[in-house]
């Protein structure tokens, strides 16, 4: 269904009211005035009601009376299935069980029982710097109200700067807008390179922004390495052989990542 455009439907009506005023066309303008008045309320009337209707733009992942909560972010939030990476999760991760991701629905469930949750490898928006608000539409599907967290974690693959921190503004803004004002938004930082970009823009736009100085100083301790074993869906064991895999957060750095965020959960 394409979306109502109401200053649209009002604007035509309004032209077509002064034209019959101004041209005095119709003897009988003044009744057809009222009557197209009455049909710009009725029509005022009916979109109200379509954007209150429940379900109205409502994505189908979350649940009423559940703790939403969604992670947009890139690799080391969920990476796809590849001849150098086994399982659709946070890369380096030894299994499902401990991606920071699935290691912060665990923290949740904790301390607010239900909870639905969903990742979405949002890298498109990091390499697409000629215009990264024409990405939105790949989240605005998983956007809606009843989203209580969201984490924001991207910037590790961008390549070129000049817009970065007006675009992360805008991404946070946009994120906010599309979850009506409700959602605790978190910014993680970068887990490879010094960046102030995203803790600027999170206190920008007033929002929480959870630090990883300590991992990425820590390379030996919080990165996996050449030789780690990891798991695929189905629990079978596969060697990192990948640079590219290696340089992400092994287990202890996920949990670092994790330990943060449900620290900053209000």
């Amino acid at each position: 269904m394409k979306r109502i455009n109401m200053k649209m439907i009002v604007g035509i009506f309004a032209a077509v009211l002064m034209s019959l005023a101004a041209e005095g066309a119709y003897d009988d303008h003044e009744r057809r005035i009222g009557e197209l008045e009455a049909k710009v309320a009725e029509l005022q009337k009916q979109i109200a009601q379509l954007k209150n209707a429940p379900g109205a733009k409502k994505s189908d992942v979350w649940r009423n009376g559940s703790f939403n909560y969604l992670a947009i972010g890139n690799s080391l939030t969920q990476h796809g299935i590849c001849n150098y990476w086994w399982n659709k999760i946070g890369m380096a991760a030894s299994d499902a069980d401990h991606d920071y991701f699935h290691l912060v629905i665990r923290g949740l469930e904790r301390r607010f029982g239900k909870v639905t949750a969903h990742a979405i490898n949002f890298s498109v928006w990091e390499i697409n710097a000629h215009d990264r608000d024409q990405t939105f539409s790949r989240i605005d599907k998983l956007l809606d109200d009843r989203i209580s967290l969201v984490t924001i974690q991207l910037g590790e693959n961008v390549k070129d700067f000049k817009t970065f921190k007006e675009d992360y503004v805008s991404l946070i803004e946009h994120v906010r807008q599309k979850t009506g004002g409700k959602a605790q938004i978190i910014v993680i930082g970068d887990f490879w390179k010094d960046d102030p970009v995203r803790a600027e823009a999170a206190r920008k736009c007033g929002v929480d922004f959870v630090s990883l100085d300590e991992a990425r100083e820590n390379p030996a301790k919080y990165r996996s390495k050449i030789g780690a074993v990891v798991y695929d869906a189905e629990g079978k064991p596969h060697t990192v052989r990948h640079s590219g895999v290696a340089k992400h957060p092994g287990d202890a750095g996920m949990a670092f990542i994790a330990d943060k965020v449900l620290e900053k959960v209000k």
